[in-house]
């Protein structure tokens, strides 16, 4: 049965300067699609907050395990607790066990939580039901959407050029749903890599969410030259979420586009047959021979993200300690190292976290092809790997009126 579809207005509550209490216990979510950016604006919010002697904690979230994203808030915020198994609202109770794990070792200051990028109807499953997922009462900040600007243009000439089948943005109208609901539930709409658009085309884009979201606020951020972060920080500590209506969602068609999303995570061993490991450029190497059979087989990328180092989740303080990482988010464009590494390695471990529309089972053929055939200078030993589609979204607690 579908939940029932409610479109109530509810009044909105002027916010004055909140106090030291309200400011001290928040509940920050940072949600958006699949490759927004979203883990690295939130090791932002962690450096800023901790520059201003606050403590964060964090709570990651995905389908699966083996996540990149936890090594990567472990660096930034040092308490961070993981949701895997299903998104935030599917695993209500596991998100309320990790609050609480939180709190109990660190009392964080601000509780940040990224929710998985293929998940939306979070303010009636998530924010608004958190005083009775977490147990006690904590101040929600307004909820971000973060913005792959240059994914968003893409839709918007799909949009006004009557391109059929997203030709430029790539999803299909399924997955899209989800990417527009996520847009459309959201208190901030944040849209990040702004460095990547031109100043005109960044105003065309902004200009066009407006007039599809008129009343909401819409900043630009730029994860590279850090513009505009401090001003959203600012805001997610000084104001507080007051939801104007709860959105419709057919959850039937939300199944069918988190149905279309194939996900692939994978753990192995590298071990050097000789000379020492550059990550970098092995990682480089390898992104690009695997983005170009995506493309090939005409499966859209969502993320794809690799990490290598010494170990699982070490990571260096320094931005050029052991540990590498490499991105790709969209397809027809490169990926790019995200972290270097300034060390060689006779051994290490590297994760992988691909997700795209497509078949599971490409996705686990084409990694596993790569990884497996034999390579002059080393050899794997796979530790884990998983493939699968994410299941029906299926909330613990939804809230039905306002």
């Amino acid at each position: 049965m579908r939940p029932k579809k409610i479109n109530r207005p509810a009044p909105i509550n002027p916010v004055a300067e909140p106090s030291s209490s309200a400011t001290a216990r928040r509940f920050v979510l940072i949600g958006g699609f699949l490759g927004a950016g979203k883990t690295t604006v939130i090791n932002e919010f962690c450096k800023w907050l901790k520059n201003k002697i606050l403590v964060p904690g964090v709570i990651t979230n995905d389908q699966g395990n083996g996540l990149i994203d936890t090594a990567s808030a472990t660096r930034q915020a040092a308490h961070v607790r993981e949701v895997t198994g299903g998104c935030f609202c599917c695993r209500a109770n596991a998100l309320g066990a990790a609050l609480a794990a939180l709190e109990e070792s660190a009392r964080p200051d601000v509780f940040i939580a990224e929710p998985v990028g293929s998940c939306t109807d979070l303010m009636a499953t998530l924010v608004l039901p958190l005083a009775s997922i977490y147990g006690q009462p904590l101040t929600a900040a307004p909820m971000s959407v973060l913005i792959d600007a240059a994914r968003l243009e893409a839709a918007m000439l799909d949009e006004l050029t009557g391109s059929p089948g997203g030709k430029r943005s790539g999803f299909t109208a399924d997955v899209r749903y989800i990417f527009e609901k996520q847009l459309e539930e959201a208190e901030l709409l944040v849209l990040n890599k702004a460095d990547m658009l031109t100043p005109r085309r960044l105003e065309a884009v902004r200009s066009w969410l407006a007039g599809k979201h008129p009343g909401k606020q819409i900043l630009s951020v730029s994860n590279k030259t850090g513009k505009g972060l401090d001003e959203w920080f600012t805001l997610l500590m000084a104001e507080v979420s007051h939801p104007k209506v709860l959105m419709e969602v057919d959850y039937e068609r939300y199944g069918v586009g988190e149905a279309r999303m194939g996900w692939f995570n994978a753990a192995l061993g590298l071990h050097s047959k000789g000379r020492a490991l550059d990550a970098n450029r092995l990682l480089m190497e390898l992104a690009k021979d695997i983005q170009a059979d995506l493309e090939r087989a005409g499966a859209e990328l969502a993320h794809f993200k690799m990490s290598l180092g010494s170990r699982a989740g070490q990571l260096s303080e320094a931005p050029t300690g052991g540990f590498a990482v490499v991105n790709a988010v969209r397809n027809g464009v490169p990926a790019a190292l995200s972290q270097r590494s300034a060390l060689k390695l006779l051994a290490g471990e590297l994760l992988v976290n691909l997700r795209a529309e497509a078949e599971p089972e490409l996705l686990d053929q084409l990694v596993s092809n790569h990884l497996s055939k034999s390579r002059p200078e080393w050899h794997v030993v796979w530790k884990h790997r998983a493939a699968f589609k994410p299941g029906q979204p299926k909330p613990t607690h939804r809230v039905t009126s306002l």
